[in-house]
């Protein structure tokens, strides 16, 4: 099942909360945000395109337990818990012009096994990547300057790091 979203307002919150086994694959472009709990808990969702003019609000896609695939695209930032618990998604791309990650943004997706944060992120929040126990390798751009606390923890197989030259300042617990 396939849901395209296409609109020049907001999704509200919780709009498609719980939607279990109706949408496999989510389209979805808009001129605003996508809302709190907007697609929260929505099982049997694999692939979601988001290509919105706004942000990504907290807990949008938290719990999407059947999530493989995130392509974001959207010019605005990601918020807390957005994709948290998305315990299946392997492939995240972050466009252009997403600016922020908040905390816990992808805590707890423990499919993910490398990511590279895009040189054109500006900031991760703390506990952006935490309990990613599936993370081997992980590459931090340049346009990061701070590492906030608890970004990478419990990440228990995790590898290989490369930190950009800009990180200036590494919390306690990363």
């Amino acid at each position: 099942e396939y849901a395209k979203i296409s609109n020049n307002g907001n999704i509200g919150s919780s709009a498609f909360s719980g939607c279990d086994g109706t949408i496999e694959y989510a389209k979805i472009s808009n001129n605003g945000y996508v809302g709190f709990y907007a697609f929260y808990g929505s099982d049997g969702m694999e692939s979601v395109d988001i290509t919105s003019n706004g942000d990504i609000y907290s807990e949008a896609f938290q719990d999407c337990t059947s999530l493989l695939t995130a392509n974001v695209m959207n010019s605005g930032s990601i918020g807390s818990y957005a994709f948290e618990g998305c315990t299946t998604l392997e492939n995240l791309v972050l466009g252009e012009n997403v600016g922020s990650l908040g905390s816990y943004a992808f805590s707890r997706c423990s499919s993910l096994k490398e990511y590279e944060v895009p040189d054109w992120i500006p900031s991760m929040g703390p506990y952006c990547f935490s309990n990613c126990i599936s993370l081997k390798k992980m590459v931090v751009g340049t346009g990061i300057e701070q590492l906030a606390e608890g970004t990478f923890k419990d990440c228990s197989s995790l590898q290989d790091m490369t930190i950009g030259v800009n990180v200036g300042s590494i919390d306690a617990k990363v």
